[in-house]
């Protein structure tokens, strides 16, 4: 079975019920890694995210004067509205997969119960605003200004099936 095709989740639900205990374990390994690697995607791009908007300010602030301003017709502001966009509708799209490999391992690990199976313990990532906070190394101060940004990313604690957020 390939995962790799759009498929509906009833389709896939039962489409594993018809593999063996390995390839299914397989498949929940791939979910796992697909997930944690969108993740990790995810990361990289918010931690782009961070070095573009300091340095937009840091050089917005330094060519201001009393006379005149970065405005919205700026090449630099439209760079970086348009950098800001771009990894914003990046990391929405990532999210919107991971949602969808959150319900197929879902479904996987349901399999498995449901057969008796024992369930190896890894699971997927879970990302959340704190873990990236910690993993950035965020100051108080840095966190709470991704927190309230205009261009949020991250809309934290959206429920999927068995208590998995994103």
């Amino acid at each position: 079975m390939s995962i790799s095709k759009p498929v509906q989740i009833s389709e896939f639900k039962l489409t594993i019920k018809e593999l063996s205990d390995d390839e299914i374990i397989h498949i929940r390994t791939q979910l796992i890694n697909t997930i944690n690697k969108l993740n990790e995607s995810i990361l990289l791009m918010f931690k782009e995210m961070n070095v573009i908007t300091t340095n937009y300010h840091k050089n917005a602030s330094s060519f201001r004067t009393e006379e005149s301003s970065l405005n919205d017709d700026d090449d630099t502001t439209k760079e970086y509205k348009s950098d800001m966009q771009l990894y914003t509708e990046s990391i929405q799209e990532n999210k919107i997969v991971i949602k969808n490999n959150y319900q197929r391992f879902a479904a996987v690990e349901e399999e498995i119960q449901g057969r008796g199976v024992q369930l190896p313990s890894d699971k997927p990532e879970v990302l959340s605003l704190e873990s990236l906070s910690s993993k950035l190394r965020l100051t108080n101060e840095e966190y709470l200004a991704i927190k309230d940004k205009d261009h949020e990313v991250f809309e934290i604690n959206e429920p999927l099936e068995d208590g998995y957020y994103i």
